[in-house]
């Protein structure tokens, strides 16, 4: 649906796009067509629930999976910690995988990252909790909070070297306040940052115009 391939492609044929390795692994594996949904044969629907991050199983004591509470149901589960998620194998899994398997340059300027909506979410995470990794941010459709524990983390984001934080949402998406409360912090902090927007709600015309725009300004 991003059409990210034709977008980046149509840029770098013109010029107005530097040549680059895009990676796009899956944030959320538990959605139906993660699981094969309309490629070929139509698979059974099916729940899928991760396993806790292994420093949430050791508070709890117990190993891979939810413990079962009374009646058989799953039991609570306190909300996810940053150390082992998925933006924290994105950036200690994936990308030395990257680095180790590609012919790439492995330095903070050369690296790009950006993400939608969730993935938004995942590259604030990714970034704040790894100062220098990226080079240049982009947050699509996805916010911040306006706290001074945010705010120090994104001090040292800025601190660690970033080329450009890039800013975006929808002017009716429900995504528009966190993003405008985002970028609000990063200029306060005095990161080198923009905000973008263009009509429409929280869909893929608004993430397209975004990637293109983002994807011409990168490396350069």
């Amino acid at each position: 649906m991003g059409r990210a391939t034709i977008i980046l492609d149509n840029l770098i044929a013109s010029g107005k796009a530097k040549p680059m390795l895009v990676v796009m692994p899956n944030g959320n594996a538990a959605q139906i067509v993660s699981q094969g949904y309309a490629f070929g044969p139509t698979p059974p629907r099916q729940s899928v629930t991760a396993p806790a991050p292994p420093p949430v199983q050791a508070a709890q004591g117990r190993g891979p999976g939810p413990a079962a509470a009374p009646g058989g149901a799953p039991a609570p589960r306190p909300p996810q910690v940053y150390e082992g998620s998925y933006p924290h194998s994105l950036v200690k899994e994936i990308v030395p995988f990257i680095e180790k398997n590609y012919r790439v340059i492995a330095n903070r300027d050369n690296r790009a990252i950006a993400g939608l909506s969730m993935g938004g979410g995942h590259t604030v995470q990714a970034t704040n909790n790894n100062p220098g990794v990226f080079g240049w941010i982009a947050v699509w459709s996805a916010g911040g909070q306006d706290t001074p524990e945010f705010a120090a983390a994104l001090t040292k984001v800025k601190d660690a070297g970033v080329k450009h934080y890039w800013v975006g949402a929808g002017t009716t998406d429900f995504a528009l306040k966190g993003s405008e409360t985002l970028f609000a912090v990063a200029k306060r902090v005095g990161l080198n940052t923009s905000y973008h927007t263009a009509p429409g709600a929280h869909y893929w015309f608004i993430w397209r115009q975004f990637l293109g725009e983002f994807g011409s300004i990168i490396f350069r």
